[in-house]
């Protein structure tokens, strides 16, 4: 499912410029679904390196997709956010290990990240309703893909605060991962129907 909003992109070429701010976020969502199902699942590669890249991967994308949608109106906000994602991905290499380790770093990038995501989807929404016109949101494809991405990092937030110790201890990991599961499931779904309200 993670291709299919890049497909939907690669068929609809006529609107990409209208789509520029989401395109490197679903490249990434792709870039994931591959590697998930051929390095994890197939070729059986430790994740451990995949988890130290894909963050790094989907801050500059939401980065991307933020900066242009919220204006100019929060440069110096972006400028502190980027300061501090470069400080915790510098010291997420501190903490992080092979095997068990990779989760320590995790916590440390996803955290910021979670972080980063919810505070600016809520300056989308704060703008929103401080528009005295506001149009019809289901007509809106950003719309969709803020609500697909306070979802998701809303509720794996805890998820991932606790993965370390869910997984140390295997304390009910499957039955949380199931949390996951479906906050990747609305988040892919809500970025298909974005795209395709985009054309």
């Amino acid at each position: 499912m993670g291709f299919v909003p890049l497909f939907l992109l690669l068929l609809k070429q006529k609107s990409l410029k209208k789509m520029t701010p989401i395109i490197p976020f679903i490249g990434v969502t792709a870039i994931g679904s591959l590697y998930e199902f051929i390095g994890t699942r197939i070729l059986q590669l430790d994740t451990a390196y995949w988890f130290q890249v894909y963050p790094l991967l989907e801050f500059f994308s939401l980065f991307y997709f933020f900066y242009p949608v919220l204006g100019n109106r929060y440069k110096i906000t972006f400028k502190v956010y980027f300061l501090m994602f470069f400080v915790s991905y510098l010291f997420s290499f501190f903490v992080w290990e092979e095997g068990e380790g990779k989760f320590k770093a995790l916590i440390v990038t996803s955290t910021f990240i979670r972080l980063f995501v919810i505070h600016l989807c809520l300056l989308w929404f704060k703008n929103l309703l401080a528009n005295k016109n506001i149009y019809n949101l289901w007509k809106n494809n950003v719309f969709y893909f803020v609500s697909g991405f306070v979802f998701y990092y809303t509720f794996t937030f805890p998820l991932f605060l606790l993965s370390n110790s869910l997984f140390k201890n295997q304390l009910y990991l499957y039955d949380f991962w199931w949390i996951n599961i479906l906050a990747v499931f609305v988040l892919r779904l809500s970025l298909i129907v974005g795209v395709s309200k985009s054309y």
